[in-house]
């Protein structure tokens, strides 16, 4: 057997300027998670508050003729099936909606047009999962995790000149969201939509700074980036996430010192003791008296939980789905129905003004389970959270990898907040397609972990 070394001197670097290509393509798409006013918004709506769904829908069929896709996850074909299914819901609402005198004509939006819509970002879900997670299965683990250290540090330099420039910060770069504005935002239409980005890019670039690099001033310099974002954000979303992390991070180190005790994790637990007492003098008692200014003088807090609690309950009464329309007469249907249970503690009036205006402007579910949950279905959503918590499994629990607490703590957090504060987000995309990555690297090419 006779080796040519051109050949191979060829071929490795064919392969190696590909992967280098397709890692700037990905630092790139991970970067864009961050920006979610585009001026796509004034013109495509909802689909164009991110440029992400029209590059991923774009750039999928160039990925599938020059065949760049090579895994199609266990987790994305039952995606895809969801869709379809909910596809097929929506044709028959078509139907049974004209039967019962409903017209298909409601709040300025012709019904099958505005499926047409909802399909298309969802379908931009799917392609952006598709394209990242077969990137990813090429990549380095190093490299998956690379983009998320360095997009923690521009977003918290962001932070910090956005603070600067409150309330008319990044005028040139926000499209619909308003003006003057006096909470940080990022390059987000509101601010409610920053702390999955903050979160998920935080963990990450700890745990590229911590595990991986292993480099103790790059830790720190992660750690402090997120403490200037606690204290500069004002996000109660983020606070609570920031507690709910600390607890379950403390329950894990508490079982395991009861399970293997020593000198050391004794020292650990109680220096852990008193951390917490001051976290909860500097972040807990202040995140308890703004949720409390909150309820009593500002109506977000009433309009997410009882447009959640609307939602789950068209899921529920409806189990099967109504499609990706039907809840523009539903929603509204319900929120006037039910809307003289909301305690007379909270302010309605952001709710009022969504049933009066005439038009289906922000008239959504605030979360991203409480959504969709009237889409495919109180079934739907359980069936999808089965799906996500088994792809969790496969990825992390049977893998080398260390640091699963921030894993753990990650999945928990961004269930808590589908389920209850955040619509789907193209950052919390990018951790299913880690993950999805991070399976095929135990099992198709477990080298690339080293």
């Amino acid at each position: 057997l006779q080796l040519n070394p051109v050949s191979i001197y060829t071929k490795f670097w064919t392969v190696s300027t590909y992967i280098t290509h397709m890692y700037y393509l990905y630092f790139i798409l991970i970067l864009l998670t961050n920006y979610l006013d585009s001026p796509l918004a004034l013109y495509t709506g909802d689909f164009g508050m991110s440029v992400l769904p029209l590059i991923s829908i774009l750039m999928f069929p160039y990925f599938v003729l020059s065949k760049k896709i090579k895994y199609i996850d266990r987790f994305i074909k039952k995606f895809w099936k969801l869709i379809k299914y909910t596809l097929f819901i929506t044709l028959i609402s078509f139907l049974v909606l004209p039967i019962c005198g409903i017209s298909l004509f409601q709040l300025g939006e012709f019904l099958p047009i505005k499926a047409i819509k909802v399909a298309t970002i969802t379908t931009g879900y799917l392609c952006y999962l598709i394209i990242i997670s077969n990137i990813c299965i090429k990549l380095s683990v190093k490299q998956i995790f690379k983009p998320f250290y360095y997009g923690f540090i521009f977003i918290t330099i962001l932070t910090f000149i956005e603070y600067q420039q409150i309330p008319f910060a990044f005028q040139q770069l926000h499209f619909s969201g308003l003006f003057p504005y006096y909470r940080i935002r990022l390059l987000t239409s509101e601010s409610s939509a920053t702390a999955p980005l903050i979160e998920i890019f935080f963990i990450f670039a700890l745990y590229y700074s911590h595990y991986i690099l292993k480099n103790k001033l790059k830790t720190f310099l992660i750690i402090g980036c997120f403490l200037l974002q606690l204290l500069l954000s004002g996000s109660k979303t983020l606070l609570v996430a920031f507690t709910v992390g600390i607890i379950i991070a403390n329950w894990e180190f508490i079982k395991s010192f009861f399970l293997r005790f020593s000198i050391k994790k004794f020292g650990i637990l109680l220096f852990i003791i008193i951390g917490i007492h001051y976290c909860y003098l500097i972040f807990i008692t202040p995140m308890i008296q703004s949720f409390t200014r909150d309820i009593e003088e500002f109506t977000s807090v009433a309009t997410r939980a009882y447009s959640v609690s609307i939602g789950y309950g068209i899921g529920t009464v409806f189990p099967c789905g109504i499609g990706f329309s039907s809840h523009l007469y539903l929603l509204p249907y319900a929120m006037e129905k039910y809307i003289s249970l909301i305690p007379s503690m909270l302010n309605t009036d952001e709710i009022i003004s969504y049933l009066t205006n005439g038009d289906d402007t922000a008239l959504t579910a605030k979360s991203m389970f409480g959504q969709y949950s009237m889409y495919w279905g109180i079934f739907g959503s359980i069936y999808f959270l089965r799906q996500l918590l088994s792809l969790y499994k496969s990825a992390i629990t049977h893998n080398s990898l260390q640091g699963k607490i921030l894993f753990k703590v990650l999945l928990i957090i961004n269930i808590i907040q589908l389920l209850f504060t955040a619509d789907m987000q193209y950052i919390v995309l990018s951790v299913i397609a880690v993950l999805i990555s991070l399976k095929y690297h135990k099992t198709v090419s477990p080298s690339y972990i080293q």
